[in-house]
């Protein structure tokens, strides 16, 4: 009685292309339809697990179109894909998975459960059957069969949250109280998590459903003597829960995905009375790009030089695919350069060279699958401080210089005591000398001697450099002497008195 079709679920954003679907084990699975598995998705990193708002991203939301699945395993009709009918060996319901209370199991062929028998563990008088995490749509219908012959008591679902992809709680709901009327029925809820927005809404949640019993007056005898089925439209969150359910599809959850690659896939499950397990399962590849990009700057030497430079290095890019990094003024968003990497290497590094003082923003982008993911960084290119001192080389003087005719000075008669070579990364701000204070020696007058003359270079950043040497002037001309004749008297001593 259990025939199981899976409506395709209206999710946001799906990338299809074709994957196969393929049995495992190699058992005969061709009762079991998983069609329309989810093809390889790829998509840029738009999102953290944080919630913060980026970038940088760690990650991305990633939805898709969930497969179609039926079975003719078991023959007749049904109306889920999570099909639990309870005729099966209870000790296959491991306990991290199913929660029961209240309850037994009764009756030849596989047995039927019986409610208000056995271990009340809470005390409460309820019966409760809790089953594992269940990825479901909003608005999903959800049935139980129930069948008993008297008493008075009523069924009510409550949909217990898990957790999402980011840590959070899906809200607990808590659905209508259903009287149960003599014979066999079917009780059915839909499953409203996400209120206001419609009965389709591709919304999906992870949710475990507890269905409680509750009896009014008398407690009932015999209630609920034939089978209890429990179907619905979702897929089981773990794969580990999947024993002691007749036919079930474990799935993967949408929603957050971290950066990377992740091996997903469905895994539809039918069990037998007998405990024979057949499977068929469908694989599919969710890669998140999370590119990221660091750039280091060089600042100009100088002020007024357009020597800057900026290394752009990426990482994240998937080989395959070109990629490429975009240099922008950060103020005018004015596009200063482009840099294309190739396919087989798209997270090779950059350089932007020959660039003015500014900030600049820094784009690295790369196609994939018609989308561009990107991550940008920013950089400010400024000035140097220039502590380099300028340099000097001053000129080589004669060892000596003779006094000028006629003067006991010498007056240096060109350019050749000025220095003979001034240079500085920055540009030179002035050449002096400390004997004249002046840019040149021409013209300028030594005196006999020696005379220390030192030549001071200074840049445009106060930083300076010095030579020195000697000017030696010598007095080489011989005097000139004078004669003229006199005519002189001795004294009575036989001497005389000169005065030159």
């Amino acid at each position: 009685m259990k025939t199981n079709t899976y409506k395709v679920l209206q999710n946001l954003a799906a990338i299809l292309i074709f994957f196969g679907v393929y049995g495992s084990y190699g058992q005969d699975n061709s009762c079991i339809i998983l069609d329309n598995c989810p093809a390889d998705i790829t998509v840029c990193a738009d999102a953290n697990m944080d919630g913060s708002s980026g970038p940088p991203f760690d990650g991305a939301i990633v939805n898709w179109n969930t497969p179609d699945v039926s079975q003719t395993c078991s023959g007749g009709t049904g109306n889920g894909n999570f099909n639990m009918l309870f005729e099966l060996n209870e000790q296959l319901l491991t306990e991290d998975c199913w929660d029961f209370n209240y309850i037994s199991r009764v009756g030849t062929d596989g047995g039927y459960v019986k409610l208000f028998s056995g271990n009340d563990g809470d005390g409460d008088d309820k019966s409760k059957i809790q089953t594992p995490f269940l990825i479901i749509e909003d608005d999903t219908n959800i049935s139980i069969d129930v069948e008993y012959s008297d008493g008075n008591y009523n069924v009510q679902l409550f949909l217990i949250g898990g957790l999402d992809n980011f840590g959070n709680p899906y809200p607990d709901v808590q659905l209508s109280a259903q009287t149960v009327n003599g014979g066999q029925t079917t009780y059915s809820w839909n499953a409203d998590f996400d209120p206001g927005n419609g009965s389709v809404t591709g919304v999906t949640g992870v949710y475990r459903l507890l269905f409680v019993f509750t009896y009014t007056g008398s407690k009932p005898n015999n209630a609920n003597q034939g089978d209890t089925v429990i179907a619905l439209e979702g897929f089981l969150s773990d794969d580990g829960c999947s024993a002691g359910v007749d036919f079930t599809v474990s799935a993967p959850n949408q929603g957050y995905y971290p950066i990377g690659v992740h091996d997903l896939e469905y895994v539809a499950t039918y069990t037998s009375p007998s405990g024979q397990i057949i499977t068929k399962t469908c694989s599919f590849t969710v890669t998140v790009v999370g590119l990221q990009v660091t750039a280091t700057g060089t600042d100009v030497s100088c002020s007024g030089q357009t020597d800057g430079q900026i290394t752009v290095q990426g990482s994240g890019a998937t080989a395959g695919t070109i990629s490429g990094y975009v240099l922008r003024n950060t103020g005018s968003n004015t596009v200063v350069g482009v840099i294309s990497n190739p396919a087989s290497d798209p997270n090779a590094a950059g350089v932007f060279t020959n660039l003015p003082p500014g900030d600049y923003t820094v784009e690295f982008d790369q196609l994939n699958n018609g989308q561009v993911c990107q991550a940008t960084t920013t950089i400010t290119i400024g000035t140097s401080v220039d502590n380099t001192d300028p340099t000097i080389t001053c000129a080589t003087p004669n060892s000596s210089y003779s006094t000028d005719n006629g003067v006991c000075t010498f007056t240096v008669p060109n350019n050749s005591l000025d220095p003979t070579i001034v240079n500085d990364n920055c540009g030179v701000a002035s050449v002096l000398n400390d004997y004249n204070n002046g840019t040149t020696l021409n013209g300028a007058t030594f005196p006999l001697g020696t005379t220390t003359v030192i030549w001071t270079v200074t840049d445009g950043n106060g930083n300076t450099a010095s030579c020195t040497y000697d000017v030696v002037v010598q007095d080489n001309v011989d005097p000139t002497a004078i004669c003229q004749d006199i005519t002189v008297q001795l004294d009575a001593n036989g001497d005389v008195t000169i005065t030159a």
